[in-house]
C-alpha cells in the first residue's frame, strides 16, 4: 500500500467510485490516507483513512490525492519542474542541496503553508555551507539582496526537525531561510534580507503555492508576549495547539512548528512584513 495526502478540504469519501455513491465522511486537506486500489478508469482510489480514532475505507477522487512517494506524477497545480528563474526584481540563483546519498526527493504537498527560519549568521555563503553540510535544505535562502533556491518548489524542503513518527517537512509548502539573527524584542531583518523575503512572500501568494499573506492565529502576537519563555522547547504554547498546524494556511515561524525546538524567528514583526508583501 502507498500513502497519499489530501490536497483539498472537504473531499468526499464515498461508498463506491463515482459521485452517485453515498458519502461516508469528509477528508481534510493535508490528511494522509493509504491507497488500497483504484477504479478501472484510474480516476477513483479506494483508500483507508483515520476517522475519530478508527479506520474507515471508501472511494475518493484521485485528482485530489498526491502521492508521498518520490517518483509520483504531480497534480496540475505543481506540474512544473519547480525551479524558478525570477521573483520580482530578483534573478534566482540555483544552489541545490540534495538529500543524503543523492536519494530522490519527496513530492511537495499543496498545503498553502509557508515557514520562515533565520540562519543565525550574516551572509549567504556561510548559511549555504552550514545548511548544505547538514542536508537541511530550505526552498530559498534570502539575504544580501540575493535569493538562492536550494530545492524545487515541487519537492519537500528539509529545514525542519522531524521525529520517527512525524515529519513536519511534509506539511510545509515553502520554507525560507532569512540571513538574519532572531531577537527576543521586536525586530525586522536588514533590508538586504527583508526585500528578497517580502518579494518571495508576494510571489508565493499566487499560483502554484497560493500561500495567503496571513498569520494562522490572530492571537499570536508579534512580540511573543503570549508565549512563556523559554521559546526553544517542543512544548511552547504555540507548538502544542492541536487545531492549527497543518490545518490553517498562512505564514508560520520555525518556533511555531510542532516537534521542533528552535525559537527562530522570535519577536519578528511578521505582520508588518506580510503587509509589505501585500502592497
Amino acid at each position: 500500500m502507498s500513502q497519499f495526502r489530501v490536497t483539498t478540504d472537504g473531499l468526499n469519501l464515498r461508498s463506491g467510485p463515482g459521485t452517485n455513491n453515498s458519502i461516508l465522511t469528509e477528508l481534510h486537506a493535508n490528511e494522509v490516507v493509504e491507497k488500497l486500489e483504484q477504479s478501472a478508469d484510474g480516476k477513483w482510489f479506494r483508500v483507508s483513512a483515520g476517522e475519530n480514532g478508527s479506520q474507515v475505507t471508501g472511494w475518493a477522487a484521485g485528482k485530489f490525492l498526491i502521492s508521498m512517494d518520490g517518483d509520483a506524477t504531480l497534480p496540475d497545480h505543481l506540474n512544473i519542474d519547480g525551479w524558478i528563474d525570477r521573483i520580482g526584481d530578483f534573478v534566482i540563483e540555483r544552489a541545490e542541496i540534495k538529500r543524503p546519498g543523492n536519494r530522490p526527493y519527496f513530492n511537495n504537498s499543496h498545503t498553502r503553508i509557508g515557514v520562515l527560519h533565520t540562519t543565525e549568521g550574516d551572509n549567504v555563503k556561510g548559511a549555504f555551507a552550514t545548511l548544505s553540510a547538514n542536508h537541511s535544505a530550505p526552498h530559498f535562502i534570502a539575504g544580501e539582496h540575493r535569493i538562492l533556491q536550494c530545492r524545487p518548489i515541487t519537492k519537500q524542503a528539509a529545514a525542519l526537525r522531524s521525529t520517527s513518527r512525524y515529519n513536519p517537512n511534509t506539511d510545509a509548502g515553502l520554507q525560507i531561510e532569512m540571513v538574519s539573527r532572531s531577537k527576543q524584542s521586536l525586530w525586522l531583518p536588514p533590508d538586504s534580507s527583508l526585500a528578497p523575503v517580502v518579494a518571495i512572500m508576494r510571489w508565493a501568494k499566487g499560483d502554484p503555492l497560493n500561500i495567503p499573506l496571513t498569520r494562522p492565529v490572530e492571537a499570536w502576537l508579534d512580540d511573543c508576549t503570549d508565549v512563556q519563555l523559554p521559546w526553544a522547547v517542543t512544548n511552547n504554547a504555540r507548538r502544542t495547539r492541536q487545531d492549527i498546524w497543518p490545518k490553517v494556511a498562512g505564514w508560520y515561524m520555525h518556533m511555531e512548528v510542532p516537534v521542533n525546538n528552535h525559537w527562530d524567528c522570535g519577536a519578528l514583526r511578521l505582520r508588518e512584513m506580510l503587509q509589505m508583501a501585500g502592497q
